[in-house]
């Protein structure tokens, strides 16, 4: 019994497929054809040599035209390749695969004949023989042939509500029409001679089936009586090509696509019927050989021989576009991996075998190999754009063309990737260039909504051919992002840096600021109110830099230090630790993740609400009796409407979660620094929640090897657990008048330090300003 089971041997989802169709277009096996909504035709190839995955796709190819409807075969007789026929709504068009190579590695659909048809279509059917042609089905019942590049005729419609299925039997030379419960059968050559004078058209036979015509298929193999197989929604009929009734075959479930298909040496009629329960019956005649469950309703049913190991595959197309390819029966052991040979295992020689390895390998170990080869890389600039080249943004923003070269200034042949990665804006992230597209222009700048929180940029150049990457890193000036402004006295966001030498002017540290000021800088961001404020203070001995905006506090804070060790090699700066801006960002944020699942939440709801309405109104449609519909209609619409508004506000809280993942980031990266300067070797960047899908929690209770729900906690527990060397602390102790005295020196250092801070910035602040006050390490 297990023989009879579904195995999928090819899938894909295609979301707006409306139709499928298997035939032998090239390479003398069948390919599989999907046609969109949106005019999308994808032809694939799963039996071919490169395999069943996004490799299997010859062609895609647009049109631009909703297609409708499927059909390969010879429809041309001059032409000895079955062709690809597309309906469109006013639209029938013919294709063949071609070749568009010599060696056969690339293949285009190649457009035979279009025909404009004069009403909206329906469906088609061929009509086999030596002159092989094809019947149009309007939505008002009339009727088309085609024969090549000719339309031979067309006929008034014919007596009919509405259009159903439409085929052609070739036993009794007739075409049969299903419509409003009823089958037609009228002589072809009846129709060819008729005119579309209004007169009556003659049926050969009617027969009234009392149900609604879902597909219709002719069987005629020589071993089988000529039958007519018409599937119904609740029933199937055989009938011969008289029209009399061989036998019918009741169904439990609602009937949605029917496959007959031919068997050698059987005189018995084999068909696939479809139901909407997810269920394939299979039948001989009238007779239950066997059904098997999909994950699925089949909407459409196919029969393709895709390679010689795999043939009579069915093909299965479900309504939200899902395209699957299997088998019935269990896997064939020709295709399955034998199973290993049961073997005795010496656990202790395997050890010393891989201690003996291990200590072969530490003693060959480098840490950088000279002989491999990669890219030499070369970012440069001169000075920033005049004019700008920035787009979308204020035109005071400035902007930096980096160009990207090698170092011998020469690349090798072949195509190469690049991939730029930056907080700035650019024109686009990734490139596929050649070598002769070297140098390569990078254009960047600020995006004044989301100012960036790092000066570097990475870029990444692999070469297809040789599989040679190259990687660089740079930084780029300070003047791309802030120009120089009065600093502020009061923010919500300082942080402070000690050094053991006397601070330098800030004209020395940023001379491309062109400020006079020594003790006082403000930088505002292009195109922004964001300041960041940099004081310093002659008497501590240290930096100050504040900002309402602690996403910018990292850029500044480095370039500081950086700058400073540069023009004092032998410093040695220290900064406390600010958890306590970090903290607050992480709980808004899962805050926010929390409300922003409970939207996505609401939304599939209301889609799952919209879906049920949809399918009510689909029901109601069906039905021959005219119900009245305003209810449904304005249900419909105050769904249609409260899920648009739903959609616009997730959209905006999507992009207010990216901004504060962005900030956190940023802080992260804050605290990293700010641990290393204090001589901490620790993990902790920027970079923790990059390239990860999952949540900012789980991603910091592993970063933090802690699974506490207090946020505060987890963040102290990454501090200690990613610090490879602490600092040593010494604790004394000491009596409570040392104490007290030792305070009183805390207090009378802390006010000395404001009022000089105050003075320092007396030449852009009037004196009656409140005195400046900042987080310092006596603070904590």
């Amino acid at each position: 019994m297990s023989l009879f089971k579904l195995n999928e041997w090819y899938s894909n989802i295609f979301p707006t497929a409306t139709s499928i169709a298997t035939g032998e277009l090239t390479k003398g096996r069948d390919q599989l054809c999907v046609g969109t909504e949106e005019g999308l035709i994808i032809v694939v190839d799963p039996g071919g040599n490169r395999g069943r995955g996004e490799e299997s796709v010859l062609v895609q190819h647009h049109l631009n035209l909703p297609i409708i409807q499927l059909a390969i075969g010879e429809f041309v007789s001059a032409i000895d390749t079955k062709l690809l026929a597309v309906l469109c709504p006013h639209h029938l068009l013919l294709f063949r695969l071609v070749q568009s190579t010599s060696d056969g590695a690339t293949t285009k659909l190649e457009e035979v004949y279009t025909h404009a048809l004069t009403e909206a279509s329906y469906n088609m059917c061929a009509v086999p023989g030596r002159n092989p042609q094809l019947f149009v089905q309007g939505v008002s019942c009339s009727l088309t042939l085609f024969q090549g590049e000719e339309c031979v005729f067309q006929r008034a419609p014919i007596p009919a509500l509405h259009p159903g299925p439409l085929v052609y039997c070739k036993a009794s030379e007739s075409l049969l029409i299903t419509n409003a419960g009823r089958i037609n059968s009228v002589k072809f050559s009846l129709l060819a001679s008729v005119s579309n004078t209004g007169k009556k058209i003659t049926f050969d036979w009617s027969l009234n089936v009392g149900d609604m015509a879902l597909d219709m298929v002719v069987a005629e193999w020589p071993a089988v009586q000529p039958s007519i197989i018409v599937l119904c929604r609740r029933i199937v009929f055989c009938l011969t090509s008289g029209g009399n009734v061989r036998y019918t075959i009741h169904l439990e479930a609602i009937g949605l696509s029917l496959l007959v298909y031919n068997t050698l040496n059987s005189s018995k009629v084999h068909m696939c019927i479809a139901t909407s329960i997810n269920t394939v019956l299979l039948y001989s005649d009238n007779d239950l050989i066997w059904n098997f469950q999909m994950r699925f309703p089949p909407v459409q049913m196919k029969l393709g021989n895709f390679s010689e190991p795999y043939q009579n595959l069915l093909s299965f197309l479900s309504s939200d576009g899902r395209v699957v390819t299997g088998y019935l029966g269990t896997e064939p052991s020709l295709y399955r991996l034998p199973l290993p040979p049961t073997r005795f295992v010496d656990f202790e020689e395997k050890n010393r075998h891989l201690s003996a390895m291990e200590k072969a390998l530490n003693s060959n170990s480098s840490t950088k190999n000279e002989n491999q080869a990669s890219l030499q890389l070369r970012a440069e600039w001169d000075s920033l754009d005049r004019p700008s080249r920035a787009y979308n943004v204020p035109s005071d923003v400035p902007s930096l063309t980096l160009r990207l070269s090698s170092e011998d200034g020469n690349f090798a042949n072949g195509h190469y990737q690049v991939n730029v990665r930056s907080s700035f804006q650019i024109q686009q992230n990734h490139f596929v260039l050649t070598a002769d597209e070297f140098p390569l222009s990078i254009i960047l700048f600020i995006n004044p909504i989301h100012p960036p929180t790092s000066l570097n940029v990475h870029i990444t150049v692999h070469h297809t051919r040789t599989q040679l990457s190259g990687i660089i890193s740079q930084e780029l000036p300070l003047e791309l992002l802030f120009r120089a402004c009065g600093a502020e006295r009061n923010a919500n966001y300082k942080i402070t840096i000690d050094a053991d030498r006397a601070p330098l002017s800030l004209p020395q540290i940023f001379p491309e600021m062109n400020s006079e000021n020594p003790v006082s800088l403000g930088l505002q961001v292009y195109g922004s109110d964001a300041i960041v404020s940099v004081f310093t203070a002659n008497k501590s001995n240290r930096y100050r830099i504040q900002s309402d905006h602690a996403g910018l506090l990292l850029v500044v804070a480095k370039t500081l230090a950086d700058r400073i060790r540069n023009l004092q090699p032998n410093v040695h700066l220290t900064a406390p630790i600010p958890l306590e801006y970090l903290i607050p960002k992480f709980e808004e944020y899962l805050e926010f993740e929390e409300k922003y699942a409970e939207e996505r939440k609401e939304i599939e709801r209301k889609t799952k609400e919209m879906r049920a309405i949809n399918a009510l109104i689909v029901t109601k449609t069906r039905s021959a009796k005219q119900e009245p519909t305003a209810h449904i209609d304005m249900l419909f619409n105050a769904s249609h409407e409260k899920l648009i508004s739903m959609l616009d506000a997730h959209m905006i809280s999507q992009d207010k979660l990216r901004s504060l993942k962005v900030l956190i980031s940023s802080l992260l990266g804050l605290l990293g620094f700010l641990l290393a300067l204090n001589g901490v070797d620790t993990q902790i960047s920027a970079y923790i929640f990059a390239d990860t899908n999952q949540g900012v929690k789980e991603r910091l209770a592993w970063a933090s090897n802690s699974y506490d729900n207090d946020v505060g906690r987890m963040l102290n527990a990454l501090c200690h657990n990613t610090a490879k060397q602490l600092s040593n602390i010494t604790e004394e102790e000491e009596d409570e008048e040392d104490y007290q005295e030792k305070e009183n020196e805390k207090n009378e250092a802390k006010k000395s330090e404001e009022s000089e801070f105050a003075l320092g910035s007396h030449q852009v602040a009037t004196s009656a300003q409140p005195p400046i006050i900042f987080h310092t390490q006596d603070d904590e």
